[in-house]
């Protein structure tokens, strides 16, 4: 029953996903029947009450500007399924709630943002100072940010990689910077790093 519920879940989401970028639901049932080849499955039955389900579940709503979800997770979730169909598509890694993970803690969330600007700024910048930065307390959830930042040459920060997480460990850390060394094609042998004064770090 699990694994139904699951398939069902990531295909609202998928749906949602295109609700939310505001593809009419005509073409998304266009897309759904366009994509029969010799096997018949359940999606292809679906009809426009079912998107209306979808967006009545998903709380999606249609305010002066744009397609707002009201549940936060679900509208963090649509948005990095959107920015997979982007060029540039700054997701790292993505963990929701509840979902399990090989060496993440289930309970935990995590999402982790690099752009390829923020790449090209790092390598230009990065051989000389990096810092690491942990802020406590940036949502009602209690989640924590985590920032890399390297120094330009008027003495400011620029923020080169991003992680929003339910808590800060070395588990987590270590993910995200593996996360931001995955998107290097070679090394970044900083001069100084710093970082909080924290164990994790």
């Amino acid at each position: 029953m699990k694994g139904i519920e699951d398939c069902k879940k990531l295909k609202f989401e998928k749906y949602s996903g295109k609700l939310l970028q505001c593809v009419a639901e005509k073409n998304i049932l266009q897309d759904i029947r366009q994509s029969l080849d010799t096997t018949f499955k359940r999606k292809h039955l679906t009809t426009r009450k079912d998107l209306q389900n979808i967006k009545r579940d998903f709380g999606i709503t249609l305010p002066i500007k744009g397609y707002v979800l009201q549940n936060d997770e679900t509208s963090v979730c649509a948005w990095v399924h959107k920015m997979e169909s982007q060029k540039d598509n700054p997701v790292l890694f993505y963990k929701r709630q509840e979902d399990p993970h090989a060496v993440i803690d289930q309970e935990d969330f995590m999402l982790v943002l690099k752009t390829n600007f923020q790449k090209c700024i790092m390598y230009r910048l990065g051989a000389d100072r990096i810092y690491v930065d942990s802020t406590h307390g940036i949502s009602n959830y209690n989640f924590e940010l985590v920032t890399v930042l390297v120094i330009d040459e008027y003495e400011e920060g620029i923020p080169v990689a991003f992680c929003i997480s339910s808590s800060v460990n070395t588990v987590i850390l270590t993910l995200f910077f593996q996360c931001i060394k995955n998107t290097l094609s070679s090394s970044i042998n900083s001069k100084i790093f710093m970082s909080d004064d924290a164990v994790m770090f």
